[in-house]
């Protein structure tokens, strides 16, 4: 009987092994962060976004990191200012990324806001990424970037 407990003991604390000892590089590689650079030149109202991967693991982006719904923008008071092309195509699988390689993507404004925008307005890009590519178990992230917009707005004569 005694045997029994040793062994019984020594099967759980084998299956707690890992859970105790996880994979570290694997792990440290899940955690990195993936970088979102966002520029915009107002003089051609065009909003470049530059997507880079910054850890030392693939990186899983949205496939869908180019549709124009993509773009928001939020007024002073931080309401939602519609837009009036946001249409998206359906999801698709993620978009592998290799360490240190970015994305880059151009939106014209225009077409998304004909009405222009606010001073002091913000223009947004989001998107979702997991660390580790397609195969990995890392959680879903969504991350944003804003840039504020000058006093005279973007688009507004």
């Amino acid at each position: 009987m005694r045997r029994l407990g040793v062994l019984a003991a020594g099967l759980i604390a084998l299956c707690a092994l890992p859970a105790i000892f996880p994979a570290g590089s694997a792990r440290a590689a899940e955690k990195q962060p993936v970088a979102a650079t966002l520029t915009m030149s107002r003089g051609h109202e065009l909003l470049t976004v530059v997507i880079r991967n910054n850890g030392p693991a693939y990186a899983c982006i949205d496939a869908n990191y180019g549709a124009p719904a993509r773009i928001f923008a939020l007024g002073r008071d931080n309401r939602a200012i519609r837009s009036s092309n946001t249409a998206e195509g359906p999801a698709k699988a993620c978009l592998p990324l290799a360490p240190r390689k970015s994305i880059h993507v151009v939106y014209d404004l225009r077409p998304l806001y004909p009405m222009g925008l606010p001073g002091y307005s913000r223009i947004c890009y989001g998107a979702t990424w997991k660390m580790g590519g397609v195969q990995s178990m890392a959680p879903q992230t969504r991350f944003s970037r804003c840039l504020t917009l000058p006093e005279q707005g973007l688009g507004r004569r």
